[in-house]
C-alpha cells in the first residue's frame, strides 16, 4: 500500500511538471506610465512562453506585445497568395523604436534602401 501511494505521488508530481512547462504563464503587467509597461519578473512569479513550433507549409505564427499589457501573445493564420501589388511588403510599427519600418520581407530590391529607411 505505501508502494501505491509513493507511486500515485511521483506521477503527480510529474505530470504537474510537465503541466508548468508546457503552458504559459501570462505577463504581470507593470504601468510606469501612460506608455510604459513593464512585466514584473520576481522570486515567485515570472511570465513564460508556449514553446516555440514551425508552422505547417502555408500558415504563419505571429507573436504580439501591446501597451495594454499582452506579452509575445501568439496567433496563427493562414498565407493567401494575391495576384495584385508589386509583390513588396511594408510593415509598419507606429510609436515604437521611433516608427521602424521593416522592408521587403522576401528580400526584394527596393529604392528607399539608399535613402536609409
Amino acid at each position: 500500500m505505501k508502494t501505491t501511494g509513493t507511486i500515485l505521488g511521483v506521477l503527480v508530481l510529474l505530470v504537474w511538471t510537465v503541466a508548468e512547462t508546457t503552458t504559459s504563464r501570462p505577463c504581470a503587467p507593470r504601468f510606469l506610465s501612460a506608455r510604459a509597461m513593464v512585466c514584473v519578473c520576481n522570486a515567485t512569479y515570472c511570465d513564460t512562453m508556449d514553446p516555440v513550433s514551425i508552422p505547417a507549409v502555408g500558415r504563419f505564427v505571429k507573436y504580439e506585445s501591446t501597451s495594454a499589457g499582452g506579452r509575445l501573445e501568439r496567433s496563427e493564420g493562414v498565407i493567401q497568395p494575391s495576384t495584385s501589388g508589386s509583390g513588396k511588403y511594408i510593415h509598419d510599427w507606429k510609436d515604437t523604436l521611433k516608427n521602424l519600418t521593416v522592408i521587403d520581407y522576401l528580400g526584394v530590391p527596393s529604392k528607399k534602401e539608399k535613402y536609409g529607411i
